[in-house]
């Protein structure tokens, strides 16, 4: 069997997300293999928030407290748990797909898990998928984790 020792987990923080990366966390325990936490800004989505311009130095401020956000949360998750996982966090800034793959390639990732939205019908065609995306485009295997509780409903 492969050994998966760069596991990447995306999340945008949302439950959907945990879901994908508390397998990951499960995967990188069975393994010991090192995990990588990623989360992807739209700075495009920030800027338009903001009714002024952006001072100086906004977005390396949020890059900051993103990462802060993405180690806290892990460490919660983690609290009940015996690891001696290597994690690291990262943030990235650009379209969470192109910044997914970017990250895999980079850190040579063995696997990435990540968890779908669930989307269907119009909310997906307008909205694509990241999970899909990621899916036809990675160089390595893609583990998809389908939300709890998500029933898939025929067109």
């Amino acid at each position: 069997m492969k050994k998966f020792n760069r596991i990447l987990a995306p999340t945008d923080f949302s439950a959907y997300s945990d879901e994908g990366l508390r397998f990951a966390i499960d995967l990188a325990e069975l393994f010991g293999s090192e995990l990588t936490v990623l989360n992807v800004l739209r700075p495009d989505e920030i800027k338009q928030r903001q009714a002024m311009p952006l001072p100086s130095g906004y977005l390396d401020t949020i890059y900051r407290e993103t990462k802060q956000k993405a180690r806290d949360h892990f460490d919660e998750m983690m609290k009940e748990r015996k690891h001696d996982l290597e994690v690291r966090f990262e943030v990235a800034s650009g379209d969470p797909f192109v910044e997914i793959i970017r990250k895999a390639r980079e850190q040579q990732s063995d696997m990435i898990v990540l968890a779908t939205h669930g989307r269907t019908g119009l909310k997906h065609v307008l909205l694509g998928s990241v999970a899909e995306k990621v899916v036809r485009s990675a160089d390595c295997p893609v583990l998809s984790i389908k939300p709890s509780g998500h029933k898939f409903e025929l067109p």
